[in-house]
């Protein structure tokens, strides 16, 4: 688990809550989720939270499965609404 430092249509680079910078190649077959909903390489923005799966192929790294975190909802409380009088 880590977050997005960069992204672009060839790869993904994460760095992991230990400091580990990953990088892994993005093809036609690597899936996106977020939650349990399908999700797109384009939801994929640098400082997301992500779970990353891969394979190493010939020495690369090759992203099979980019997990999303959930959207976070607003908590009711956060909002501030002022009463009338």
């Amino acid at each position: 688990m880590g977050f997005v430092k960069a992204v672009d249509a060839a790869h993904i680079e994460i760095e992991t809550k230990e400091g580990t910078k990953v990088s892994a190649l993005v093809n036609e077959e690597t899936k996106y989720r977020r939650g349990k909903a399908a999700a797109t390489a384009a939801d994929v923005k640098a400082g997301n939270r992500v779970v990353l799966t891969f394979v190493e192929k010939e020495g690369k790294k090759i992203a099979q499965e980019v997990l999303l975190a959930p959207a976070e909802r607003e908590h009711p409380s956060s909002k501030h609404v002022p009463r009338e009088s």
